[in-house]
């Protein structure tokens, strides 16, 4: 769960951990349960809450080496770190949960990777403990992918473009939209009752 206050303009959003969340009024508190939304409502994350950069500045040097001895190319925005390479491109992004995930840009589209938080990329099942070990992992994804070409799958297909307004699929999709507005709703009042009572203990 991310929260933002709805009082501010800068639209950014911050874990319940982030010293800024816990000075946001309760009645003027939001909330997204996933970075997804967030982001699809214009809002970023806290720079202060961003796991990414602690997890980079961690292997820094090492890293930068590594990425010029190996010909990998790394930049860092205000997100995400971006990798990319001859063969392949990749992005370190926070999650939900407050830690990262390696993302592996896509060769073609597939409906398993449209609900995808970072679009256009899938997640890598892959987990290091440093950024040195993400792109020594890299090195050696390119390698194998060399040695043995993806196949392409057979349900790579390109999304489906939005439903036209007052279609009936997207009268169904404003309705599920509105349940889970509820459901989010409901969520949040338990979240604060958790609050308030954990701040009387």
């Amino acid at each position: 769960m991310l929260y933002y206050s709805k009082s501010s303009k800068s639209k950014i959003v911050h874990f319940i951990s982030c010293r800024h969340s816990k000075s946001m009024l309760l009645e003027n508190l939001g909330s997204f349960e996933t970075l997804r939304e967030a982001q699809d409502a214009g809002y970023r994350l806290c720079k202060h809450c961003n796991p990414v950069f602690p997890f980079y500045r961690s292997t820094r040097v090492q890293t930068q080496d590594y990425c010029r001895q190996n010909g990998i190319a790394c930049e860092i925005y205000w997100q995400y770190v971006r990798l990319w390479t001859p063969h392949s491109s990749w992005r370190i992004v926070p999650t939900d949960n407050g830690e990262v995930a390696l993302y592996h840009k896509n060769q073609w589209e597939s409906y398993r990777d449209v609900q995808s938080s970072v679009k256009g990329f899938h997640l890598q099942n892959k987990r290091c403990k440093s950024m040195l070990d993400y792109c020594q992992y890299i090195v050696e994804h390119d390698q194998y992918r060399c040695a043995c070409p993806a196949q392409k799958p057979n349900d790579a297909k390109l999304p489906k473009p939005p439903a036209p307004k007052g279609s009936k699929r997207w009268v169904k999709e404003q309705k599920r939209e509105a349940k889970r507005e509820r459901r989010r709703a409901i969520d949040n009042v338990f979240n604060l009752f958790a609050q308030l009572e954990a701040a009387r203990a």
